[in-house]
């Protein structure tokens, strides 16, 4: 399968999974405890869209683990793949250089298609695998957050760019603490974008819809920013109004998903650059 059919299929997946859900936007990954994939062989996370990727599938087939590798790293470990079973085509994006048309040396980002399976596909796991990526607590959230800088203040949940401030109610004004944590984690998202951070931007592709693509930044970000700490977002009502526009514009180009995951992605990584040097990554 190639790149562009990967993308378009994990598109069709995602509106399928937002349209089933009756006017509400409900993560596609909430049955799966938002826990962060990561390959097995090597421990390290997959990043952007790649994660929503999987998390559908972990949740569609109901897998009890977040541990992927391909079929060749599987083999290196003495593991195989069952007979018959379907792995998840993902994206690795390259970067190359080549001549343009004026001669000038230039730098291009490739999509490449690759698959991986999950361990609850594999015959031979080793009785003491490699330890997953440990889950945060909550409080070293809430003590990243602190060390942004970001103002809040008291407020209905919003983001002022002209004021560059934050905008949260008190904890008690939720049904949980996760509920409250998510939410702060959409919020300083959109914080991240301002021109003094990470400056974003959305192109000429996204025409009338950058509203919209800010607010799927943000979600996205906040789910992986949550993953990460082992908080469990609440459905958000408020997302009803931006789901015609979500499907609208991914249905136009599915690459903008992996376009908007990236910044997220990006938006979670900032955050993280506020965390003790001793925090693991």
């Amino acid at each position: 399968m190639k790149a562009d059919e990967v993308m378009s299929s994990v598109v069709a997946e995602l509106i399928a999974t937002i349209e089933a859900g009756a006017g509400e936007w409900v993560m596609p990954w909430t049955g799966v405890h938002a826990r962060l994939p990561y390959n097995h062989t090597t421990t390290i996370g997959y990043r952007g869209g790649n994660v929503v990727a999987l998390w559908m599938t972990q949740m569609a087939r109901a897998y009890p683990t977040a541990a992927w590798a391909t079929y060749k790293q599987w083999a290196s470990i003495e593991c195989q793949v069952r007979k018959g079973e379907r792995g998840v085509h993902l994206v690795k994006w390259s970067q190359i250089e080549r001549v343009d048309q004026s001669g000038e040396l230039r730098s291009m980002m490739i999509p490449n298609a690759f698959v991986v399976f999950n361990a609850a596909q594999v015959d031979g796991l080793p009785a003491d695998p490699p330890p997953a990526p440990r889950v945060l607590e909550h409080y070293e959230f809430t003590d990243m957050a602190f060390r942004t800088g970001a103002k809040v203040v008291p407020g209905r949940p919003a983001y002022s760019p002209a004021l560059d401030v934050v905008m949260m109610p008190p904890p008690d004004a939720f049904n949980s603490d996760d509920d409250w944590l998510s939410t702060w984690a959409h919020e300083l998202a959109h914080w991240t974008g301002h021109p003094s951070r990470l400056n974003r931007t959305f192109g000429k592709r996204f025409g009338d819809e950058t509203y919209a693509a800010e607010e799927l930044v943000a979600e996205l970000s906040s789910a992986f920013t949550c993953a990460e700490y082992g908080i469990v977002p609440g459905v958000r009502s408020d997302h009803a109004s931006y789901l015609a526009n979500w499907i609208a514009m991914l249905k136009a180009d599915a690459s903008i998903l992996w376009t908007v995951a990236s910044k997220a992605q990006a938006a979670t990584d900032h955050l993280f650059s506020y965390r003790e040097v001793s925090c693991p990554a």
